[in-house]
């Protein structure tokens, strides 16, 4: 008789078999040139995006959680096979934009960070402890606030835009 953690390793095994059956789609049958095609109207595009000099006006700060490059290619992907091709050459919408940016970050305390702590390194600059929110390395996580002090708060991109007279928001 198997463990229950022999079970749930040939549960997790079959699953993973029975999901790359269904994602096999087969790539269209195209000419050699056809990537070339591809890539020169790629860099044709690029080349009309006319560079923007001078302090923008506005400004849209887009956090996905979860969405490293993995996640990001796993969506890309399934997308582009729910619409029956083979996926890779699907765009997702955020990836036509024509200035994107690409932020890693982690807690001080922790290998595999939060949402909270990398949230707050995103949004001001410095690096935080797990479960804590806008706030410095120095107030650490826990049921008590004993660490906190005012002059601990992080100030973030979204209060210098308030400083500013802009408007903020989140969504």
């Amino acid at each position: 008789m198997m463990t229950v953690s022999a079970q749930k390793t040939m549960l997790m095994f079959a699953s993973l078999l029975l999901l790359m059956g269904a994602a096999v789609v087969k790539a269209a049958n195209e000419e050699p040139h056809h990537w070339v095609d591809e890539a020169r109207k790629d860099i044709d595009r690029a080349w009309m995006v006319k560079p923007v000099y001078g302090v923008a006006k506005n400004s849209i700060i887009i956090i996905g959680d979860g969405m490293g490059l993995q996640s990001v290619t796993a969506g890309r992907i399934w997308k582009g096979q729910q619409m029956g091709r083979s996926g890779e050459e699907y765009k997702l919408s955020f990836e036509d934009f024509p200035n994107v940016g690409l932020s890693k970050t982690y807690n001080v305390d922790r290998q595999v960070p939060d949402s909270a702590g990398t949230a707050s390194a995103m949004l001001s600059g410095y690096k935080a402890n797990v479960g804590t929110l806008g706030v410095n390395s120095n107030v650490a996580y826990g049921p008590s606030c004993a660490t906190y002090r005012a002059d601990r708060r992080l100030t973030t991109v979204l209060d210098y835009a308030l400083q500013e007279g802009k408007g903020s928001s989140r969504a």
